[in-house]
């Protein structure tokens, strides 16, 4: 069978280790990566290219230059930013189902799938809450404000654009981190630590600057979403967080008709700038993970609800001598009896 029942372990398990049951295998694993990489690949050259064409008067390859500002206020510019990222996301799902081999939606939670009401409920917390603040940095800052042309126009492409954008970074630096470093470390403590540390280290070195407070700025920021993904059983709080930092940022530069807060290798960060983006984040970290604790749900998957296997897995697994207990009830007859499993009917 494609998806195999085994993948998901037989225990509650915590949202790193979905993908650490008997049907787990490292090679599977870097196959899935492999794939994905060259899947990232391709789609960035089918993204690239059209709005390369469509360039004819060089704004794109002159924003580009390197010791240039990119201008996100430019229509072109932020939707070939923000699809050269959200590509990410198909990449990642066709290296998930190949390297995890279960239903995509444990990518997304313990449940299975997304939890869109815990999503939309998360997302709006986030926005308001990073907007305010936001806001009134700029306007305590005297910021004038200009908008840029076609202002609607990037309204719409920000909130379409940009939670995708975010979900995309997500799924790769918090969901795929996560699980692929649970398959092969399934101890709980040890997977929570290691992918906090991998993911900190990679989603900082992407952006480019190696300025002290910008990658203390971006590990804070990774190891909040790790601690989001980890305690929600999902990606869906991360993913808001995520979503409702960028949106924010994107609006209010869109209004003042000028970008700076996009990082590059040149971009640095005063070390009040930090701890201030750090004690926000935490606030925001705490608030979300109470209103997850006032839902009920768990962060834990159950275990029922791991596939069942075929009679061909069956059978496979069989003829190479193994006898799987815990689906004896699955097994003919005869072949249950052989392995001391005897079916009880009732007359």
């Amino acid at each position: 069978m494609f998806f195999l029942p085994r993948v998901l372990p037989a225990k509650p398990g915590e949202y790193p280790l979905l993908a650490s049951g008997e049907d787990r295998r490292w090679w599977r694993v870097l196959l899935g990566l492999a794939v994905g990489t060259i899947v990232v690949i391709i789609l960035s050259v089918a993204v690239v290219f059209p709005f390369l064409a469509l360039d004819t008067s060089g704004v794109i390859i002159g924003s580009l230059d390197l010791g240039n500002d990119i201008d996100m206020t430019d229509p072109l510019i932020f939707s070939m930013m923000m699809l050269s990222l959200i590509i990410f996301i198909p990449a990642t799902l066709i290296a998930a189902l190949l390297g995890f081999r279960y239903r995509l939606g444990y990518l997304f939670s313990v449940e299975g799938r997304i939890r869109w009401a815990w999503l939309g409920k998360t997302y709006a917390v986030a926005l308001v809450f990073f907007g305010v603040i936001y806001l009134g940095l700029a306007l305590f800052e005297g910021t004038t404000f200009h908008p840029a042309e076609n202002i609607w126009l990037i309204v719409i492409l920000v909130l379409i654009l940009t939670p995708l954008q975010s979900a995309a970074e997500e799924i790769v630096f918090r969901g795929l981190v996560m699980q692929v470093i649970g398959t092969w470390f399934p101890r709980p403590t040890v997977t929570v630590v290691l992918s906090t540390v991998v993911s900190a280290v990679l989603f900082s070195l992407a952006h480019g600057s190696l300025d002290p407070g910008i990658l203390v700025q971006l590990a804070g920021f990774a190891a909040f979403c790790i601690y989001l993904t980890w305690k929600t059983g999902g990606l869906e709080a991360a993913i808001a967080f995520h979503a409702g930092n960028n949106v924010s940022i994107f609006l209010i530069e869109a209004f003042e008709g000028q970008t700076s807060s996009l990082i590059t290798e040149d971009t640095t960060a005063t070390a009040g700038v930090t701890i201030f983006s750090l004690v926000i984040g935490l606030l925001l970290v705490a608030l979300l993970t109470w209103m997850f604790k006032k839902t009920g749900r768990s962060n834990t998957h159950d275990p029922m609800k791991r596939p069942q296997p075929t009679p061909a897995y069956l059978h496979k697994r069989l003829t190479k001598g193994e006898f799987i207990p815990e689906y004896a009830n699955l097994y003919p007859a005869h072949v249950a009896a052989q392995y001391g499993y005897h079916r009880h009917y009732e007359l």
